[in-house]
Formats: C-alpha cells, sequence, structure tokens
C-alpha cells in the first residue's frame, strides 16, 4: 500500500477470491484494495469482489469484501457504480458490520438516506461500532460535518450510548476495536460535533 509494486500480482489475487478457505478469500478481497484501484484488472477486481459480498457463506469474507469495495476509489464509471449499487444492496442487511460499511460508503457519496440511517442505527443500545467510526472518520478525513438539523440528535444518541455501558458491550470478541478504542471514538465525535456547533 505504501509502496505499490512495478508488476502487482493481480491474477494470484483474482484466482484467490474463489480459494475454498475463507481466509485466503477474505486476504485476497482486503489485498485488492487498493491495488486494484485504476488497474487493467479494476472492473474484474469490482466483480469478483461483489460476487463475494452478495454470495459468500462466511460473513467475514462478505465483510471484508465490502470494506474492499468502499475503499476502492474506481477510476472507470461503470465500475464506482456497480460498486455503489452493491454496498445499497446491504444497507438492510442483517449483517451490522455490512450496514456499517454500507453507511460509510453513502456517507461519502452524500447518499440521501445516509443520515436517516445513522440516526436509526445510534437509537440501537447495541449499534454496531462501524458507525460511530464512519462519522469519525470521515470529519478527520474528509472535513465532514454532520447538518445543523441533525447534528443535536446524534450527539443525543453518543451519550445514551456512552452512559449505556456500549463501549464494554459492544467491543469485538478479537479485542479490536476493544472497549478503550471505543471510548476514544465517541469522546473524538462527541468533541468534533460540538465543536462544529459552535
Amino acid at each position: 500500500m505504501h509502496k505499490p509494486l512495478d508488476e502487482p500480482p493481480y491474477a494470484l489475487f483474482l484466482e484467490a477470491l474463489r480459494h475454498p478457505d475463507a481466509d485466503v478469500r477474505g486476504a485476497a478481497a482486503d489485498g485488492l484494495n487498493p491495488m486494484a484501484a485504476g488497474s487493467p484488472v479494476e472492473g474484474e477486481a469490482v466483480e469478483g469482489l461483489v460476487g463475494l459480498l452478495d454470495h459468500d457463506e462466511e460473513t467475514v469474507v462478505r465483510v471484508a469484501a465490502a470494506r474492499a469495495l468502499a475503499g476502492l476509489d474506481c477510476a472507470e464509471e461503470r465500475n464506482a457504480g456497480a460498486v455503489t449499487d452493491a454496498l445499497q444492496r446491504h444497507a438492510d442487511s442483517s449483517v451490522p458490520a455490512l450496514r456499517a460499511v454500507s453507511f460509510r460508503d453513502a456517507l461519502a457519496r452524500n447518499i440521501p438516506d445516509a443520515y436517516d440511517r445513522l440516526l436509526h442505527e445510534l437509537a440501537s443500545p447495541d449499534a454496531h461500532w462501524g458507525f460511530v467510526a464512519a462519522c469519525l472518520f470521515a470529519a478527520v478525513d474528509d472535513g465532514f460535518r454532520l447538518p445543523d438539523d441533525i447534528r443535536p440528535r446524534v450527539l443525543e444518541r453518543l451519550e445514551r450510548l456512552e452512559a449505556s455501558g456500549w463501549t464494554d458491550r459492544c467491543a469485538e470478541p478479537d479485542g479490536c476495536p476493544d472497549p478503550d478504542d471505543l471510548a476514544e471514538m465517541l469522546s473524538r465525535l462527541r468533541e468534533g460535533l460540538r465543536a462544529d456547533a459552535n
């Protein structure tokens, strides 16, 4: 990612998307972002990742494919459209992590219902951390600001989550993010939203 290869092993990663081992498929999905963006295999990579997102039997692979798609800065408009369509199909997924990735993409693309989705998700006492992270990353990376009529409602929901013990209850079992990570996310996002209001 930091020092791209002169001749990336596109074929290896594309083939690995069909590997029988879920860990290999997930790693291949991770590896195609950002390697495939703007490359000769961009379309093939998008097609393969969309296939995993829509049809893989393993949730961890589907989430890896969604994250790769959301981070793929496509050079071709038709590929960008395919990515957006695929992620929007999973906006109401039963998998919270997929809904969170779909929301992150909707936020980045200014899709109209993104704020309603955010408010709905943060109303749950077990809101997925990906929704908090998406807002935080957007604010840090893109200078994103919530609309004035949405900001106080998001702040209220974040405060309610913190008071409910959300940081301990909704940390990932593998420890990433852990309760301290979630507490820092909440704190930073709340501080940013309060600063925006001034």
